[in-house]
């Protein structure tokens, strides 16, 4: 088992936690999708397919961190208007620590 091994399961507390993210967003009038916007099932799908290619690839942990946080970076950077990016990046590292956190 490598270090990209994880299972449906373990993003349940994610996927709480984004949508407090959107809703919190929502409250401060940062435009963000809406999670109605998407399934459960899509969600799960498209985590899925990203966490496959990284295991096809033999990411390690290393690795992927750094290739998620560069298309991160890179959705941030061309889907964000500039003048919301400070506010919803802050937002997004709020949600990662408290999700990490548990």
């Amino acid at each position: 088992m490598n270090d990209c091994y994880h299972s449906n399961n373990d993003y349940n507390h994610f996927i709480f936690k984004s949508i407090l993210f959107i809703k919190e967003n929502s409250k401060r009038g940062v435009l963000m999708p809406q999670k109605s916007r998407y399934t459960d099932a899509d969600f799960e799908a498209l985590m899925n397919k990203v966490i496959m290619t990284l295991e096809e690839n033999q990411a390690n942990r290393d690795l992927s961190l750094m290739v998620l946080g560069n298309v991160v970076t890179h959705i941030f950077n061309t889907q964000v208007a500039p003048e919301n990016r400070e506010a919803m990046v802050n937002q997004f590292a709020d949600v990662l620590k408290k999700s990490v956190k548990g």
